[in-house]
């Protein structure tokens, strides 16, 4: 619910945005405008609207300026902790605050906490506007009331599990040294936003009320409503609901505090991980200044091109590093820029420090490479227009423009830096920073403002309307000479295109000698080919902006990726070669043999990553490809010429589908495809097998040694009847009253109640089409490991005994799923994945669009009967890992089934 942004997740947003249009692209240029209206009511809540009627949806989100960065001393954390309480009741409704949200289908509902701000977010559908805006301003108004010493002992339990939850994950100690030794002693960054357990622990319902009354006026907030709403309904609606909110007290802004550091800094720190990482951090101004901006093109011409120069010199040439990625974050006080590195395995620090300051050295002298620059400001032109598709993303822009510049639309002045910025400005910028101290505060007057009377009836949550229903594009298929399918809808008036090619193999098509072959094969076909090698494979790439993703899956693999319509012909060139022949080169399999290697050394040490694939080896045994895992014997026994074996037998074009969605039709896909491919003329032998049945039949107990683990990752279920889309629908709403929602009552057991896990949940898992399973998923604190299993047996056996689904729950379930489909399909990738999908079951591409008729169809004597015929308490495989020196005994004395000790590879050591 609360996952904070981190600095450099925010930065990276901000420019997912920053250079909309390149001065090569005018046509780009031409077509991104981005409206809005800006209000601001007497007691000085600053509205932004930016209407979009493109679907019956309204992003309703709300940005208040307070922080982490406005903590007082011993009272870390909470900012984050206050933003858990304002989800709950109020002083004129009870209850969690989703549950009109969820019963009104609306979809992203979360909020987080940053250093320098608080946001609360839902896209709701557009009936359900009056009910978000009256849910917003009621908890303005009239939260203290109703928080009491048990909610706030609650929530922090709940904070504190997510504390636990982020300290659980490799390398996480690092960013509290970063803060320690960047930022001097008072400076409002030097803690972390989750803050520590001692002052989460001391939080009183004092603070609370103090907190609130200073940071949560009207004046400090600015709302944002994006969708399908005009200008004068939301003046009328913003001032009906939101006149009487209190307007807060003037607040001192920090505006910047750049730390100085006088002299290089190094530190050695130990923590549960299996590779080496180098992370380096300079200080930056804050996010208003040009220099912040233009360090992002530093970092792409630098660090993170594929042909960049630490990259290449690192990951190619020398091969000292697996990984390495550099980023520039903007904040409101100042700023940072971070390179990190991941080490491969046997390379001494120092050398590879020595080898990061020469290239630095060198790219201080020369400045960025002219063309890596010019991709750098293709791929942002991209997505910038991949950015206009979302309602949520346009929001998240204009909110935080005014929040921290005064200016909706200060993405426009980053856009002139980035754009007009050449090769002596990256190089004057990057030696200003990179070879490397000021503090400066404005203080501005604040306006007097006015609480005017409350005039809302608080009494009951506006109702929701009736939501409309969606409907997919036409879909037009082809058939190339060659065998290849084609599967077009024309929809949009970008000019994009997402082009999805799906190959009828995968991890079923692993021979028993050679499990992950199929991995190897889609991992590396990108790393050269018969015309490019890797690098140049990569520059080819980037002169159009091809972003592709390849991933081999378990029956159906991946090659996606979203183009301009203009580039189309040259990225499915590029495609063709890709596909039809790649090289395998030794020295990318060597380097893909380090990667996996390095990623199993974590796993070594933090089995709790791969508690799903212990999950799915339980299930299925060490024998099937859906059990199989990654091992060390397994990655340094690869071959070049068992994979060239497997892409000759599997990979044609009589085996794949090319699905298209965008500013293409179905005659102009189908002549570009069969430019591209139609000379390939072979023909796939695949050894793809069936599925085959389940192994374990359960009870049976699987623990995974993790030592000093805070929290036990946890998986528990069983194996299901094979997906049948008759009765899909109605096992759908079984989950969602088990566990799929955060209503569920999994997780108001564990989290809500208990306070015992940050979240848990319930899924079915489809590991192949027409196979799944049930399985819980999630993490608890260590010492409240055998009451939680306790707590999912009890919700187990209740569900299909005592305590089956109630009228209620049914009615929660199904209006989440059918006012929350105008929000699934929101960009043309929602329609895209779902056609794949159907495509995947044998089901009409346009079967989704039937779904709200599906739901309503689903009665309470359904969903209680095939509970009892899909839940089996008796049949449970559990997959926990965890430290079993302090769980393990009192596992064994729940008898829940005999216990196995396992390894994090799978592999049975006792």
């Amino acid at each position: 619910m609360s996952d904070r942004i981190s600095q450099a997740s925010r930065l990276a947003f901000l420019l997912f945005f920053i250079a909309a249009a390149s001065v090569a692209d005018d046509d780009i240029a031409s077509r991104i405008k981005i409206d809005y209206e800006l209000f601001r009511l007497d007691n000085g809540l600053t509205t932004i609207v930016h209407p979009d009627h493109s679907t019956p949806t309204v992003y309703v989100g709300i940005w208040y300026g307070v922080g982490s960065k406005d903590e007082p001393p011993s009272r870390t954390g909470f900012a984050h902790l206050f933003e858990h309480l304002m989800f709950q009741g109020t002083e004129n409704r009870e209850g969690e605050y989703f549950a009109p949200f969820t019963k009104a289908g609306a979809t992203g509902m979360n909020g987080t906490t940053s250093e320098d701000r608080t946001n609360y977010f839902a896209t709701v559908p557009t009936g359900a506007l009056d009910m978000a805006l009256w849910m917003e301003s009621d908890r303005m108004s009239n939260l203290l009331g109703a928080v009491t010493k048990e909610a706030l002992d609650e929530q922090r339990g709940v904070v504190q599990n997510e504390k636990r939850q982020g300290e659980n994950r490799p390398y996480a100690g690092m960013y509290d040294r970063v803060r320690a030794n960047v930022y001097p002693a008072g400076h409002p960054y030097r803690h972390s936003v989750i803050g520590s357990m001692e002052d989460l622990d001391a939080a009183s319902l004092e603070d609370v009320h103090e907190w609130f009354n200073k940071y949560y006026g009207a004046s400090n907030a600015v709302l944002v409503l994006s969708g399908d709403v005009d200008v004068a309904t939301a003046k009328e609606k913003v001032t009906h609901y939101f006149s009487g909110a209190p307007a807060g007290v003037p607040l001192v802004k920090p505006q910047q505090w750049l730390p100085g550091i006088g002299e290089n800094r190094k530190e050695v720190l130990y923590d549960r991980v299996g590779q080496i990482r180098i992370s380096r951090t300079w200080a930056l101004p804050n996010l208003r200044d040009r220099d912040t901006t233009l360090m992002y093109l530093v970092n792409e011409t630098l660090v993170n091109n594929k042909n960049a120069p630490l990259q290449k010199s690192l990951v190619d040439d020398m091969q000292l590093a697996t990984g390495l990625r550099g980023s520039a974050d903007g904040q409101v006080i100042n700023g940072e820029n971070n390179l990190t590195i991941n080490l491969r395995s046997g390379v001494d620090p120092e050398a590879i420090i020595e080898v990061v300051d020469e290239v630095i050295a060198a790219y201080l002298n020369k400045g960025p490479d002219a063309q890596i620059l010019e991709n750098a400001k293709l791929g942002i032109n991209m997505s910038m227009l991949s950015s206009m598709e979302s309602k949520s993303s346009i929001a998240r822009m204009l909110a935080e423009g005014q929040l921290y510049t005064n200016d909706p639309l200060w993405v426009k002045q980053e856009l002139a830096w980035l754009n007009e910025a050449t090769v002596e400005d990256v190089k004057a910028v990057a030696n200003r920073w990179l070879s490397r101290g000021y503090f400066e505060i404005t203080v501005l007057p604040f306006p007097e403002y006015v609480t005017g009377k409350d005039a809302v009836d608080r009494s009951a949550v506006p109702p929701v309307s009736d939501v409309s229903g969606i409907q997919f594009p036409e879909i037009n298929t082809a058939t190339l000479d060659n065998g290849m399918q084609v599967v077009v809808a024309q929809s949009g008036e970008l000019p994009l295109i997402d082009v999805a090619i799906r190959v009828g193999t995968g991890n079923m098509a692993d021979t028993p000698d050679a499990p992950g072959i199929s991995d190897a094969v889609f991992a590396l076909m990108q790393r050269g080919t018969e015309r490019w090698d890797a690098n140049e494979l990569a520059a080819e790439k980037d002169r159009i902006a091809m972003g592709s993703q390849m991933s081999a899956n378990i029956e159906n693999s991946s090659f996606d990726y979203r183009i301009l319509s203009s580039n189309l012909r040259a990225s499915l060139d590029i495609a063709a070669e890709i596909l039809e022949n790649p090289t395998f080169p030794e020295e990318e399999l060597a380097k893909f043999q380090q990667e996996i290697l390095a990623y199993l050394t974590n796993i070594q040490r933090n089995p709790a990553r791969n508690a799903t694939g212990l999950y799915r080896r339980a299930l299925y045994g060490a024998d099937h490809p859906l059990g199989g895992v990654w091992t060390p014997d397994l990655a340094e026994n690869l071959n070049r010429e068992r994979i060239e074996e497997f892409h000759a037998r599997e990979i044609a074009p009589d085996n794949m589908t090319v699905f298209m969605i965008g500013d293409i039709d179905i005659d102009t896909a189908t002549a570009v495809l069969e430019a591209s491919f139609g000379r390939w003329r072979a023909k796939s032998a695949s050894a793809k097998r069936p599925v085959g049945e389940t192994i374990s039949s359960g009870p049976r107990v699987i623990l995974v040694d993790q030592p000093g683990a805070p929290q036990s990752t946890i998986r528990a279920g069983h194996s299901l009847a094979p997906f049948d889309a008759e009765g899909n629908t109605e096992l759908t709403v079984v989950n969602g009253v088990f566990g799929a929602d955060f209503e569920a009552r999994i997780n108001m057991n564990l989290r809500e109640d208990k306070a015992w896990s940050y979240g848990m949940s319930s899924g079915i898992l489809r590991v192949a089409t027409g196979d799944q399973a049930l399985v819980i998923a999630g993490s608890v604190q260590t010492d409240k490991t055998m009451e939680s299993l306790k707590e999912i047996m009890r919700e187990y056996a209740e569900y299909v005994t005592t305590r089956p689904a109630t009228p209620a729950e049914l009615e929660r379930v199904k209006l989440n799923r059918t006012r929350s489909l105008p929000g699934r399909f929101a960009s043309k990738r929602g329609f895209l994945s779902s056609m794949i999908a159907s495509d995947s079951y044998g089901l009409p591409y346009d079967y989704a669009e039937n779904t709200a008729g599906r739901v309503d169809a689903v009665t309470l004597e359904g969903v209680n009967n095939r509970a009892r015929e899909v839940i089996r308490p008796d049949e449970l495989t559990w997959v926990i890992v965890g430290d079993l020196n302090e769980i393990e005994h009192k596992i064994r004395s729940l008898n829940y089934g005999p216990v196995e000790i396992w390894d994090g590879f799978g592999n049975r050591v006792r």
